[in-house]
């Protein structure tokens, strides 16, 4: 299932954004992975995986079919607009 987030200020984006404060990482038991490198990496290794972000403005082919990838396995996967895309990175 895929959602379109549009807006910085959506909740799901502003819980996300949180995770890069270290206090709420400890406290949620969750961490980001961002790049796509990085997040093969993670699916490679077994991570069980939350939630994608994707922005399609600014994915490389790579990247979309990995998040593709990704949500055909039962990832949620939520595409973002690029203002909402940079409030999480």
């Amino acid at each position: 299932m895929s959602v379109n987030i549009e807006s910085p200020s959506n909740r799901r984006v502003i819980e996300t954004a949180r995770l890069k404060k270290r206090r709420t990482r400890d406290a949620e038991g969750r961490f980001l992975i961002e790049g796509t490198r990085e997040t093969e990496r993670a699916v490679e290794a077994g991570v069980s995986l939350h939630e994608v972000f994707l922005c399609p403005e600014v994915a490389s082919p790579d990247t979309t079919l990995l998040a593709e990838r990704i949500a055909e396995a039962g990832v949620r996967l939520t595409t973002v607009s690029a203002i909402a895309f940079e409030k999480l990175t």
